[in-house]
């Protein structure tokens, strides 16, 4: 929180210390932890990190749930708590096979 400037912060904009950049965000200021400028190939990313209450599910919400499992080995698996809902694994190896053969064949050429 040392690199922006907290006067402009209290407006809900992010200004970077040393700069002219101003960055709207409707985040409330005693919510940002942290502001990170990332180096990237030709350019900056700015990263607001910012603390946010963990939300949890009423009753009604709680009636249909889904879950997605992403991976390598296993490439997705889904389920739900739904009736008649027949759950879904699809096999990430032939995949991983594929980028395998391609990045052997790139490091050839």
């Amino acid at each position: 929180m040392q690199a922006i400037s907290k006067k402009e912060l209290k407006k809900g904009i992010i200004q970077l210390s040393g700069t002219n950049i101003l960055i709207k965000t409707q985040v409330k200021p005693e919510k940002i932890c942290q502001v990170r400028l990332v180096p990237k190939c030709d350019s900056y990313a700015i990263e607001v990190i910012y603390n946010e209450p963990e939300s949890t599910l009423d009753e009604k919400q709680k009636e249909s749930v889904a879950s997605i499992d992403l991976g390598l080995n296993n490439l997705v698996a889904l389920t739900s708590n739904q009736p008649g809902f027949v759950p879904l694994l699809i096999n990430g190896r032939p995949l991983k096979s594929i980028n395998q053969f391609y990045n052997k064949r790139k490091a050839q050429l």
